[in-house]
């Protein structure tokens, strides 16, 4: 297995997994979500085994106030077939080390509060509770 950055011409790649992992969260059209990503500062990680995606990581390089140079998580998914591998925590490890590399203060990211073993597993990669996500639509 290899854990490696996607290029931003490679995005496309996560399309299966945005489908997946939004449905019944919102309608919005994935490829053009991406193609806007593309432009924006957005980074992805990818599992990759024989050439295949297995697994994604999207992540956000950003500065706010209270958390100083971070990374924030989002879209993390490992292909059904391919979970209890321990591959998401390999994706994650990656992540921090070219963050620790790279000057950042931490990692932090978003989970519904009703996904349960969720927040289950981010608990055991040491990541801490520290609020609720919050907020107001304006469409």
């Amino acid at each position: 297995m290899e854990i490696r950055w996607l290029d931003k011409h490679e995005l496309p790649k996560i399309h299966p997994f945005l489908v997946i992992l939004n449905d019944g969260y919102n309608n919005r059209n994935h490829l053009e979500t991406i193609d806007i990503l593309q432009e924006l500062n957005y980074l992805c990680v990818a599992a990759e085994e024989n050439g295949e995606t297995i697994g994604i990581i999207g992540v956000w390089p950003l500065f706010k106030h209270y958390a100083g140079k971070h990374l924030e998580l989002d879209n993390v998914m490992v292909k059904p077939e391919c979970r209890g591998q321990d591959i998401a925590p390999k994706m994650i490890e990656f992540i921090y080390q070219w963050g620790k590399e790279n000057g950042y203060e931490s990692m932090e990211l978003n989970c519904y509060l009703k996904n349960t073993q969720g927040l289950d597993f981010w608990t055991k990669n040491e990541f801490e509770k520290l609020g609720m996500h919050m907020r107001k639509k304006i469409v």
